[in-house]
C-alpha cells in the first residue's frame, strides 16, 4: 500500500508521476511481481514553463485521452503540440513578473494563469479518473 506525495515536480515530472500512480492503479505491467495498492496522491506542481519541446510530446502522450485537451484540439496531435508550445512559453510570464523593472503587464499575468489552468485541467482530470473523490486544492 503506498500513498504518493510528489512536491514541485517540474515540467513534466508531474506528468511522469501521474503515469505512474495510472499503471499502479490499473495493476501490475509485465515482469512485476504484485498489483500495488495506491490509497491516493498528492501532487504539487510547478515550473509549467520547464515543459520544453521534448517534454510536450511526453505530456501529450501521458494525457492523450483527455476529453478536455481533445475538446481544445479537435484531437489533433500537431495542434495539441502547438497549443502546450504557446501554453508552456507564456506561462513563464507570472514567474517573470516578479523580478525587478520587469515588463510584464496584468493582462499577461492573468492569461499566464490561464494557461496554467490549462495545462493542470489534464492532471486534475487524470486524478479524478483514478481517485473520484480527488479535488484541487489552490
Amino acid at each position: 500500500q503506498v500513498v504518493v506525495i510528489a512536491k514541485h515536480l517540474c515540467g513534466v515530472g508531474t506528468d511522469l508521476a501521474l503515469r505512474l500512480v495510472r499503471r499502479w492503479c490499473q495493476g501490475a505491467g509485465a515482469g512485476e511481481q504484485a498489483r500495488v495498492k495506491v490509497l491516493g496522491a498528492v501532487m504539487a506542481t510547478c515550473c509549467g514553463h520547464k515543459i520544453g519541446k521534448d517534454d510536450r510530446h511526453i505530456y501529450a502522450g501521458i494525457h492523450e485521452d483527455d476529453q478536455y485537451l481533445r475538446s481544445l484540439t479537435g484531437g489533433d496531435q500537431d495542434h495539441l503540440l502547438h497549443f502546450l508550445s504557446v501554453c508552456t512559453r507564456c506561462v513563464a510570464w507570472r514567474t517573470t513578473a516578479g523580478a525587478l523593472a520587469n515588463r510584464i503587464t496584468s493582462s499577461q499575468v492573468r492569461t499566464a494563469e490561464l494557461f496554467e489552468d490549462a495545462l493542470q485541467q489534464p492532471r486534475v482530470n487524470l486524478l479524478k479518473k483514478l481517485f473520484p473523490a480527488a479535488t484541487e486544492v489552490a
